[in-house]
């Protein structure tokens, strides 16, 4: 994926959580929080990823401007950057979707409680390379924090997940 196709899905992206706040504005009081959280979080990001592709687009354009684009092992014309496709960005993009995809299943199967602390310590260890304990110990705190402004402060109830519902409906009836 180019640079332009990625600032397109951008724009796109900044669409569309745009237009969930718009709609977000219109809900009651209560119905409005998770919503305009989720979408002015989403601007936020998509504001700052297309700073940084203008960044980097202008870097691109000087660095072909004064010709220092480093040619040594490739092809005269070939700009690896131009398909952005190489095999790093391949698995970095495939890792995104693995975790993309547990996060999702986790959210479904055990709820926000467990999923949200799991996936913020797999992604420090694994992709960030901190410590266990430093990622467990970030993880805890995220979620703790979340418990307490979201439960606690906002009164949100989160969706429990399918399995622990299934497992608390028994022991608490109904």
């Amino acid at each position: 994926m180019n640079r332009q196709h990625g600032s397109w899905l951008t724009l796109l992206l900044l669409v569309l959580f745009g237009g969930m706040v718009a709609v977000a504005s219109q809900y009651p009081n209560g119905a409005r929080l998770m919503p305009m959280a989720i979408g002015l979080a989403g601007l936020t990001l998509c504001l700052l990823q297309l700073a940084l592709d203008l960044g980097a687009m202008r870097r691109t354009r000087a660095m072909n401007r004064l010709s220092l684009a480093p040619k040594l092992g490739r092809p005269e014309g070939h700009d690896e950057s131009a398909t952005g496709l190489g095999p790093q960005t391949q698995r970095k993009e495939f890792a995104m979707w693995v975790y993309f995809m547990a996060f999702t299943g986790g959210v479904l199967a055990l709820g926000f409680y467990v999923a949200v602390p799991a996936m913020i310590f797999l992604y420090l260890w694994r992709e960030a390379g901190t410590r266990p304990l430093a990622a467990a110990f970030a993880a805890t705190a995220a979620g703790t924090t979340m418990v307490l402004v979201l439960d606690k402060l906002f009164s949100l109830e989160l969706f429990p997940g399918l399995v622990w519902s299934a497992m608390l409906r028994p022991m608490f009836g109904s």
